[in-house]
């Protein structure tokens, strides 16, 4: 059975924590003064799920995320959420890059059911996601917030991303804002 995608808009801007401060940042500008690809946003409690110790992280996102494989991305905090309704209704999260981790993609899947994942999926995945039933339990409680009008089983029948990642320990990112 196949399920309409979701629209969930693109954000065009970053909304950036700084010295206790929101600053509103276009995403192209933000991406090409720092010198990466984009961002994968992380929620703040979730962030210590991240295995630092592997050289590698797979994250999981609804659906679809598309990451490109060899693109170069930091993962900043979600400090307060955002929200998608519609195009006229939307507000992007707040970000902290604040001792964020930078990494580069190796690999993306996109559109996988669940149905389709094995324990391989799960091995370099947060502390907290070892199995379908954790990674439909962690979607549904990100995505809940974010896609308000959007029902669990609909939100379970669109499927995850898969991104994998390598974490560049030796690159420690340093925001860039002009």
């Amino acid at each position: 059975m196949t399920h309409k995608s979701l629209s969930r808009g693109k954000d065009k801007e970053y909304r950036v924590l700084i010295g206790g401060n929101v600053k509103v940042i276009p995403r192209d500008i933000f991406n090409k003064q720092n010198d990466i690809d984009g961002v994968i946003r992380i929620v703040d409690m979730e962030y210590s799920g991240i295995d630092t110790t592997k050289n590698k992280y797979t994250h999981f996102n609804l659906e679809h995320s598309g990451h490109k494989v060899g693109g170069i991305y930091v993962l900043p905090r979600i400090v307060q959420p955002g929200y998608y309704r519609n195009e006229d209704d939307k507000q992007s999260p707040v970000l902290s890059f604040d001792n964020c981790l930078v990494m580069k993609c190796v690999a993306v899947r996109e559109n996988v059911p669940y149905s389709a994942l094995s324990p391989g999926d799960f091995t370099n995945a947060m502390s907290f996601i070892r199995s379908v039933e954790d990674l439909q339990k962690v979607i549904v409680r990100r995505y809940r917030r974010i896609l308000p009008d959007v029902p669990e089983d609909k939100m379970l029948s669109l499927g995850v991303s898969i991104t994998t990642l390598e974490i560049l320990k030796d690159r420690k990112f340093v925001l860039k804002i002009n």
